[in-house]
């Protein structure tokens, strides 16, 4: 599991402002995005960078949480039905 530096979060969000991380968030699924449709497309052995942008990911997606008030019991919940649901389309 990985470890996230809640305050730090907070502290970028109160310095940035909710609607610049906000964007930052879909820059950050953007350049995954590219990255994976490299790997994909052009064949191109980009593990790395596939890497270092999942990661940004992660750290933005743990800020929409703290933006949104969601919690990690809300997102399990989800979490769990939606995997319920791929179980059944492997049947």
């Amino acid at each position: 599991m990985i470890k996230y530096d809640d305050e730090l979060f907070r502290q970028a969000l109160q310095q940035f402002g909710v609607n610049r991380q906000v964007l930052v968030a879909v820059e950050e699924l953007s350049e995954l995005q590219k990255e994976l449709l490299k790997n994909i497309n052009r064949g191109e052995n980009n593990r790395d960078h596939i890497k270092e942008e999942l990661v940004d990911v992660l750290i933005i997606l743990r800020e929409l949480i703290l933006i949104y008030g969601f919690t990690l019991g809300e997102l399990q919940e989800i979490s769990e039905a939606k995997q319920e649901r791929l179980r059944s389309y492997l049947k």
